[in-house]
């Protein structure tokens, strides 16, 4: 049995060519013309636009069709209802609606049959309408990429296109899930969140952190009966031996003004942030230590788990947020430099008893790089934070997050300093207000030309209404708006949504995760967006411009 439809448009704002797919984008699901039964593809913009449109077939029982435009190149330059948009599809309507005659199959000889009337398709803003609850079922938080072959997906979420992924997904380069890999390591983890995925480009390797308990059903620590990291080969295969030392000696409370060697045993372990450079592994983490209290400190092992203890007591108390309230500061994010030293960024103003805002750069050793200060302004809020930082090709470090100031001179919540800590004015002057009212940025990364892709949530940019929660700078700080211009408002939907994670590969590709529903082409044509539905995460290009058949291989 088959359904017919006609397609007639109005605005197509490309001369294609399209395919016409029922229920996805698979070649097995091409739909036929009703004119010959060849299928229904290399269909132009005039036949589109004609007075009679185009009419196919599709099987009685699908629930979608889509108009796909074959021209990646011309993807963001398109309008309303000709890119990967899905139309509805509604009953036959009854003898009182206005309808589109169509022509029906033909007649069985000496068998009456009337043709059936259907309605003109209407796009909807979600494919959604195609194959329910696709996507990510809760928040991306972390993405890395292995070359360009692999995609790791870290968060808050328990399922992909309904089926159980706790906390992570594994992809290939064309989208694809690698559903090898979620065999190998199901059920994943038992929550709250993985947070950081750090993996190593020569092998393949992958260090997982978070807040959780159990991964795989087992503890990763087995000695400890508790978690926090995990160690994966390239084929998702858990290295149960690692960190089973995690017992070794901690700082307990020793500080510079008292050199107790009294240590302490961890027992549970909070993991923010992983970066790894081919021997060891720093994990930026909240340690809680027996028989003291929690502990904020960046850990060293190597790829094996031996903590290098020493790297660990050259932190003295740790990071402090002082003034004015007294409790331990936060760290959330670090960064390996080209001469060895860790950025690590946070919620703090001491470390080790020494004044640090919100960034401090340690030694190999662990030791405070005292050559580094930075921010030596600091203005106190409940959200004020480094959430997340990148280096440039020339060691220049870009700094982003919650803060309204730096070294005392007004910012928005972005900041770029010299590889010695020094602030760059010339940055913050071509950003102008930058991301203002309310608004926080919490993930960046940098392309191979040193531009910046930053994004979380924001009401305005350079002050002007600005709600697309993702920007892109120029090395220097100037705003590229054509990258706005090709791609637009994650989270157009979901009015709430954040981007919580950007990563780039060596092909300039950005992914973008978050909380978020949907995204839309910001070229509106008779006032309308063109709305697409992405649940968690997308892939541009470098222009902006989103690799649409990523996603659609994803979530079907």
């Amino acid at each position: 049995m088959v359904r017919y439809f006609n397609i007639q448009i109005t605005e197509v704002h490309s001369d294609g060519p399209f395919t016409v797919y029922y229920d996805s984008v698979d070649p097995a699901n091409i739909a036929t013309l009703t004119s010959n039964d060849t299928p229904a593809e290399n269909i132009t913009r005039a036949d589109l636009i004609s007075a009679t449109g185009v009419d196919v077939y599709i099987p009685e029982d699908s629930t979608g069709i889509i108009l796909y435009n074959t021209d990646e190149n011309i993807i963001a330059g398109c309008g309303v209802n000709t890119v990967n948009k899905v139309f509805s599809i509604t009953p036959s309507p009854t003898p009182t609606s206005t309808v589109t005659p169509t022509p029906t199959p033909t007649p069985t000889p000496g068998a009456s049959q009337t043709p059936t009337p259907t309605p003109t398709l209407t796009p909807t803003p979600s494919p959604s309408t195609i194959i329910p609850n696709v996507g990510v079922s809760g928040t991306v938080l972390e993405i890395d990429v292995f070359g360009t072959s692999k995609v790791s997906i870290g968060g808050s979420f328990t399922k992909l296109n309904e089926l159980t992924r706790n906390g992570f997904v594994e992809a290939n380069s064309n989208g694809n899930e690698d559903t090898d890999f979620w065999d190998e390591i199901n059920p994943g983890f038992d929550g709250p969140s993985s947070r950081a995925i750090a993996i190593d480009q020569s092998t393949g390797i992958k260090f997982i952190g978070g807040h959780f308990s159990k991964f795989k059903n087992i503890f990763s620590y087995p000695a400890l009966g508790q978690s926090g990291i995990v160690k994966l080969d390239s084929n998702g295969v858990i290295d149960e031996s690692f960190n089973t030392n995690l017992e070794a000696t901690y700082p307990g409370n020793r500080t510079p003004e008292n050199p107790d060697t009294s240590v302490g045993t961890i027992w549970k372990l909070r993991v923010e942030d992983i970066k790894v450079d081919g021997t060891n592994v720093y994990i930026v983490s909240n340690v809680w230590v027996k028989p003291y209290d929690s502990r904020y400190y960046v850990i060293k092992t190597d790829y094996d788990g031996n903590v290098d203890v020493d790297f660990l007591h050259n932190q003295g108390i740790g990071t402090a947020l002082m003034e004015p309230q007294t409790n331990e500061g936060i760290l959330n994010t670090c960064a390996i430099t080209s001469d060895g030293g860790i950025l690590v960024g946070g919620k703090f103003n001491r470390f080790n008893g020494l004044r640090r805002s919100l960034l401090f750069k340690l030694k190999s050793d662990g030791t405070l790089d005292s050559d580094f200060e930075s921010n030596k302004g600091y203005v106190y809020s409940p959200r004020t934070a480094v959430l997340s930082i990148a280096i440039q090709s020339d060691d220049s470090i870009i700094a982003v997050g919650n803060f309204s100031s730096w070294n005392n001179e007004s910012v928005g919540n972005i900041v770029k300093l010299a590889s010695d800590g020094t602030y760059d004015t010339t940055f913050t002057d071509n950003v102008g207000e930058g991301n203002r009212d309310e608004g926080s940025f919490r993930a960046v990364d940098v392309l191979s030309d040193d531009s910046i892709i930053v994004g979380g949530h924001t009401r305005e940019f350079g002050g002007v209404d600005y709600r697309n929660d993702i920007v892109k700078l120029s090395s220097t700080g100037i705003w590229d708006t054509d990258f706005i211009t090709n791609f637009s408002s994650i989270g157009v939907f979901n009015t709430s949504g954040t981007v919580y994670a950007i990563k780039t590969d060596s092909l300039d590709n950005i992914y973008v995760g978050g909380n978020f529903n949907s995204v839309a082409d910001s070229k509106s044509f008779s006032g309308r967006w063109e709305y697409r539905d992405r649940k968690g995460i997308v892939k541009l290009n470098s222009s902006g411009v989103e690799i649409q058949d990523w996603y659609l291989n994803l979530v079907t």
